[in-house]
């Protein structure tokens, strides 16, 4: 009886111990990734990389093809895009790639968007075979879901317009580029900042053809959008001063050139500081410029 007694005494002990133990939880996935997300807004990637790690792991818990470890995967490959390490993106956006397809099938959105991220990695490393038909996939799945009139296109479009460029090829860039303006223009209208990009990209391209009358009131537009939309002493201003410069300057037009240069560095070095690559790039181009030689610029 003293023996049941003491075991039944010895269980309720137990029992009350266990109740007054704090469960070990397991990382909450959402929480961690929206935690990730918010150090990656704020500019702090290695506390985003450890968040990002992290939520894979987690999500790598709920199956080898769960959707939720392909969003991870996204936003690790995201956050290497962002620091320019597309050697580091490329078997993470290729793992979640991989996944989407398999779950989701071969013409789902979501795959659509994993297509243009490894496609992305493959550019940055040059290997333009690969980036190619990846692009084009996804801009034909895009197109197919979403219509030939949906902004997300002019992303695909510029992509493979860029590969073109890259290529030397740049008469056949012209169409992806045109298509990916007018896309993005109809979408926003023509002094949206949101298509200031695409307008650039054909201005700029038709520089580099020599085309400039047709290149000239691009440029200029997008210099007007950027100052209105971001201010005088914005970095993309720089960008858009520096754009119309070489423009002038391929035109042996120094004395227009040469102001908009001075005026371009200046703000760099303000924004960026003096050792910034963008402010080296441009350095010696008001001196060039002032003494009417031809430089090569990295503004195209």
């Amino acid at each position: 009886m003293n023996r049941s007694a003491d075991r039944l005494i010895g269980l309720m002990l137990l029992t009350v111990i266990l109740s007054t133990c704090a469960p070990v939880e397991e990382p909450d996935w959402e929480s961690l990734l929206a935690e990730a997300d918010s150090k990656f807004e704020q500019g702090l990637h290695e506390e985003a990389h450890t968040l990002y790690v992290g939520a894979v792991e987690v999500a790598e818990r709920f199956g080898e093809e769960d959707l939720r470890l392909a969003a991870s995967l996204d936003r690790l490959g995201d956050l290497y895009r962002k620091v320019a390490q597309p050697v580091e993106a490329e078997p993470i956006y290729r793992r979640a790639l991989e996944i989407r397809e398999s779950v989701l099938g071969p013409e789902h959105l979501d795959v659509a968007t994993s297509l243009h991220n490894l496609g992305w990695s493959y550019y940055e490393q040059l290997n333009y075979e690969q980036a190619e038909p990846l692009y084009r996939r996804a801009l034909n799945i895009r197109e197919r879901l979403l219509g030939p009139e949906h902004p997300i296109l002019s992303r695909n479009l510029s992509a493979l317009g860029l590969i073109r460029r890259t290529q030397g090829d740049r008469a056949g860039s012209e169409p992806y580029f045109r298509r990916a303006m007018e896309i993005a223009v109809n979408a926003y209208g023509r002094d949206d900042i949101r298509a200031a990009r695409n307008i650039r990209s054909l201005g700029t391209l038709y520089r580099g053809l020599n085309r400039f009358e047709e290149g000239e009131p691009l440029l200029q537009r997008v210099l007007a959008i950027r100052e209105r939309e971001l201010g005088p002493e914005h970095p993309d201003v720089a960008e858009s001063l520096n754009d119309l410069a070489a423009l002038y300057q391929a035109q042996g037009n120094y004395a227009e050139a040469e102001p908009l240069y001075r005026r371009s560095l200046a703000i760099y070095e303000k924004a960026l500081g003096p050792e910034h690559p963008d402010v080296a790039t441009i350095l010696d181009a008001p001196r060039t410029a002032a003494l009417g030689q031809t430089a090569t610029f990295s503004a195209l």
